[in-house]
């Protein structure tokens, strides 16, 4: 249905708000925005999430059990939350069409923008802190242990460490770049 969204603000890379408060998912490939009502909003948590939550349990059972398992497991679980995601969420939804969406992903620093000067600065020393207190803390892990970066411990270890370090850095140059936004006056 073609709608007036008046002035729409980024909440995240594929969200916005509209000027009555109400959420909108943006489908950049099928061109559409889908309706978030406040009864599917924890629906849509979980779903945004099922990457994240399909790691956390491969790992978990990884740590705990075998990993011979859990990689299997992880790729299931990813799997079959992207297809309830795509096959039961998004058709649920009320689609959306008007000329006030947006045609292509919010800039992950756009977003930070709307956030405080101080907060901003606060997500920028916290990464950084985070990146290096990581990388030192694999180091002296691995050492202590004294079992060789090619045990697989320790090598799942540096992996994680290595990619939550960069996601950090990442977070980081974010927030230079919203700091940088603010500075040449947007928002």
């Amino acid at each position: 249905m073609k709608q007036n969204l008046g002035k729409v603000t980024p909440v995240d890379t594929n969200m916005v708000k509209d000027e009555r408060g109400r959420i909108i998912l943006m489908d950049f490939k099928g061109h559409r925005g889908y309706l978030i009502e406040k009864e599917d909003e924890k629906k849509l948590g979980l779903y945004t999430s099922r990457y994240l939550l399909a790691v956390m349990v491969g790992v978990f059972v990884g740590f705990y059990g075998k990993w011979v398992f859990a990689i299997p497991l992880a790729l299931a679980l990813g799997g079959l939350m992207e297809y309830f995601y795509r096959s039961r969420f998004l058709p649920s939804l009320a689609t959306i069409e008007s000329s006030n969406l947006p045609e292509k992903r919010i800039p992950r620093y756009v977003i930070m923008a709307n956030k405080s000067r101080k907060s901003i600065l606060i997500l920028l020393v916290c990464s950084i802190a985070l990146a290096f207190l990581l990388i030192l803390n694999c180091n002296l892990t691995v050492r202590q242990n004294g079992k060789g970066i090619t045990h697989v411990d320790n090598l799942l270890l540096i992996i994680v460490s290595a990619g939550l370090s960069i996601y950090s850095c990442v977070q980081a140059v974010s927030a230079v770049r919203a700091l940088d936004y603010l500075k040449k006056g947007g928002n």
